[in-house]
């Protein structure tokens, strides 16, 4: 990845793009790129340690930084390809016109994708319906500069990080098998999640038992989706809507 210096005459050519989540930075469009400049919340320090291990990074489906924006010797962000013609997963739910077995398959990718990033020796944790986009059959994950690496926590922390990704990681599998953002179940204490627990199956119970009872037993998702069809999901629809 190359250094690039913030200069006026880039400043006075950007435009601001309104973002739906808060985030620590502050987005914007220049000549169809994007550029996300830090706010003072953000460590620079750990996001220069983010930026070297991407430009290692190898991942077609990663959305990587083509420069970092320095002025002067103060790191201020990042530019990269704008994927105009990409929906996040967020719209594609909303408009609901994928169907089941699609919608599958896109889950099962990212589930490979995200896994592949662990591989690196890094956590893609900032996992969620804006930060998956899409396009046909190509899916691209942004916001790589938000990864986690060894360095930056402890051995225990960082493993709990890795839990807590895999988690998010179902969370979003099962937005996607529903077809459906607001999926609000967050642990087994909801009636309706006893409801769909009583009526699964010993390996969908697996599935969510890693989500909502905190289980450690470090699953890969995508070795479970088949577990789920069509007709199951209807089932369990009728439970929670």
């Amino acid at each position: 990845m190359k250094n690039k210096q913030l200069k006026k005459s880039i400043k006075s050519k950007m435009i601001p793009i309104t973002k739906r989540l808060n985030t620590e930075s502050e987005l914007y469009l220049y000549n169809e790129t994007l550029i996300k400049l830090y706010t003072s919340k953000v460590n620079l320090e750990d996001k220069k340690r983010i930026l070297d291990k991407l430009s290692t990074f190898d991942i077609k489906e990663c959305l990587t930084p083509t420069f970092a924006l320095y002025e002067g010797s103060t790191l201020s962000g990042i530019q990269m390809d704008y994927l105009y013609d990409y929906d996040a997963i967020y719209d594609i739910l909303n408009n609901g016109n994928l169907d089941f077995n699609t919608r599958k398959m896109i889950a099962f990718k990212i589930c490979q994708i995200i896994l592949e990033i662990e591989s690196k020796n890094a956590i893609y944790h900032d996992i969620h319906e804006d930060n998956i986009l899409i396009k046909g059959n190509d899916i691209k994950v942004i916001d790589m500069d938000n990864i986690l690496l060894p360095n930056e926590l402890d051995k225990y922390e960082y493993e709990i990080e890795r839990l807590q990704s895999r988690r998010r990681l179902i969370y979003l599998c099962i937005q996607l098998l529903l077809n459906k953002v607001d999926f609000n179940i967050s642990d087994l204490h909801d009636s309706r999640a006893r409801s769909i627990y009583t009526l699964s199956s010993p390996k969908q119970k697996e599935f969510y038992s890693f989500t909502f009872l905190g289980t450690d037993n470090k699953i890969n998702p995508a070795d479970y989706l088949d577990y789920f069809n069509e007709d199951y999901i209807e089932g369990i629809k009728k439970i929670l809507y």
